[in-house]
């Protein structure tokens, strides 16, 4: 019965080889780990040339056969892990990439509409500050600025210069014909006084007073 348990075992074993991968493979998966055959018969315990003659087309069989079926099988999974990684790190990258170029153009336009909004302000504050330049002439006094505030824009003038209907005069107040920058004024100043104030009443006297009759 024995004898038979045996013949079994061994019909079982020979029946079971590991596969491997064709010749141009086995060659191909070795020199890609930059391995030389000389290494891996040292790894497998046996020569050089025959880890030759199985990248050739020989094929190995017994223990040695598991060893180098192992040795094939780790290659391509070390190979395949080592391709997924680096196209795993190459995607990132251009991510990074589209993420950084899109990134450094939007604070360009950024900056532009800020310089825009920033000098579109600046234009502001300087018409408003001369807002008030151009609305009031250096040199005018308040009394001036008042007075031409009630007056025309303009007043035509004549043929000598005079002014075609008499304006308040800056200074005074009373009808001028002349015009300086634009205001009415009077050239002489002995014309350009103020209106004397009207002469006061001299008080009413006091009624007299009554006194009784005597009897």
């Amino acid at each position: 019965m024995a004898d038979f348990d045996a013949i079994d075992a061994l019909l079982a074993a020979a029946g079971r080889q590991t596969p491997l991968p064709p010749p141009d493979r086995r060659r191909l998966l070795r020199e890609e780990l930059h391995l030389s055959r000389a290494q891996l018969a040292r790894a497998l315990g046996v020569s050089p040339s025959t880890v030759g003659g199985w990248e050739a087309g020989r094929d190995p069989s017994g223990e040695v056969r598991e060893k180098y079926a192992y040795f094939l099988d780790a290659a391509r999974t070390k190979l395949d892990a080592t391709a997924t990684a680096a196209v795993t790190d190459a995607e990132p990258a251009g991510n990074r990439s589209a993420a950084d170029a899109a990134t450094a153009a939007e604070p360009a336009g950024n900056e532009s509409t800020s310089d825009g909004s920033a000098a579109d302000g600046s234009a502001a504050q300087s018409a408003s500050a001369d807002a008030p330049a151009q609305a009031e002439p250096a040199g005018v006094s308040p009394r001036q600025a008042q007075v031409a505030g009630t007056a025309p824009a303009f007043a035509l003038q004549d043929a000598d210069g005079l002014l075609a209907a008499p304006q308040p005069c800056v200074l005074c107040g009373q009808p001028a014909r002349h015009q300086v920058e634009g205001f009415a004024q009077h050239l002489d100043p002995a014309e350009c006084t103020p209106p004397l104030p009207p002469p006061s009443s001299p008080p009413s006297p006091a009624p007299a007073a009554v006194q009784p009759a005597q009897a």
